[in-house]
């Protein structure tokens, strides 16, 4: 019996090269780069990168400063992989996203209007960002609000129990134009999520025609609604708003 049969197997191993780590290193910053940019972006990027690291670290004899070196990039491809693309997006963005939670007079600009009757505004917008690859989901995308634009008047509303109501009625209005704007952006989100192999002008242009029905819809709920005044209409519109929400 050969003396080279008793090593270990391990032994028989080649170290791994410093170029392939350097390769890896370089490849795994360039995913967590597209990552962050979701454009170019492709979940299967890190599932290949992950692949490739396990095979790495098979064929190779791994000291013990390697091994925790590309136990490092396992986990942030792992992380690449897991982590939702709408979330690092929020992580990355530092502004008002849609939620259920109601609006506030600390998320406007308190100003006096002097021009005219309005009491409030806020810009509903949708944001995001849509791939120019082949990836799912296709685009995230979300409702904001442009609060560099959002103003309200408190100056009409005392502190009387029947002015704070006044005031609360007002936030509730508002808030349901971000309401409106983000059933659109669902249903934005529900087409483009069955457009992975489209071009990005063709996901665009649903977008653009979603945001526009929105907009449309804005109105026809402001006239409808007297601005927050006629009651009867308030509470079907209400109604209708909840429905849609929940689903």
């Amino acid at each position: 019996m050969n003396k080279s049969d008793l090593k270990p197997k391990s032994e028989s191993k080649a170290n791994v090269p410093k170029r392939v780590l350097a390769a890896l290193l370089l490849f795994v910053l360039l995913i967590v780069v597209v990552k962050l940019g979701f454009d170019y972006y492709n979940f299967l990027y890190p599932i290949i990168m992950i692949s490739v690291l396990i095979f790495i670290y098979k064929k190779y004899r791994v000291s013990k400063n390697r091994s925790v070196f590309i136990k490092t990039m396992l986990i942030i491809s792992f992380l690449c992989l897991v982590m939702p693309d709408s979330t690092v997006y929020k992580l990355k963005n530092d502004r008002y996203f849609w939620s259920e939670a109601p609006l506030k007079v600390s998320h406007f600009q308190v100003i006096r209007n002097i021009d005219n009757d309005t009491t409030a505004m806020v810009n509903p917008v949708l944001i995001g960002a849509i791939s120019r690859v082949y990836n799912y989901p296709p685009a995230i995308l979300f409702t904001s609000d442009d609060i560099g634009r959002s103003w309200i008047d408190t100056t009409s509303f005392d502190n009387s129990i029947e002015g704070q109501k006044a005031l609360h009625e007002l936030l509730e209005h508002e808030k349901r134009h971000l309401d409106i704007n983000e059933i659109y952006t669902r249903k934005a989100q529900d087409s483009l999520n069955k457009m992975m192999f489209s071009s990005y002008m063709e996901k665009y242009d649903v977008v653009t025609y979603f945001f526009k029905i929105s907009d449309s819809i804005q109105g026809v709920f402001d006239v409808e609604t007297g601005h927050g005044t006629v009651k009867v209409s308030v509470e079907q519109w209400n109604i209708h708003l909840e429905q849609q929400l929940s689903k």
